[in-house]
């Protein structure tokens, strides 16, 4: 994750991302354990797509998770406060 980014490889060896997904136009970040039937793993809501991730534990789940919500807010932050002023 950088900034207001994530960017996803096929790899970690590739040296172009296959994609980036801009957080500023994340709508929700929720647990999708049983969407995907797989433990651990998280839905990033962006504009008419869902994003599907899984992390290696709780811990790892909820950090992910933690840090996409406070970009999320962040951004709704700074727009509301552009908004106003």
């Amino acid at each position: 994750m950088s900034g207001k980014k994530i960017y996803y490889l096929k790899n970690l060896e590739d040296p172009k991302p296959l994609g980036i997904l801009d957080l500023s136009q994340c709508l929700e970040v929720k647990i999708a354990d049983e969407e995907v039937g797989s433990l651990n793993s998280f839905a990033i809501c962006i504009l008419g797509r869902t994003y599907y991730c899984r992390a290696e534990n709780p811990q790892e789940q909820e950090e992910w998770m933690n840090a996409i919500l406070v970009v999320k807010n962040n951004v709704k932050n700074s727009l509301f406060y552009f908004i106003l002023f």
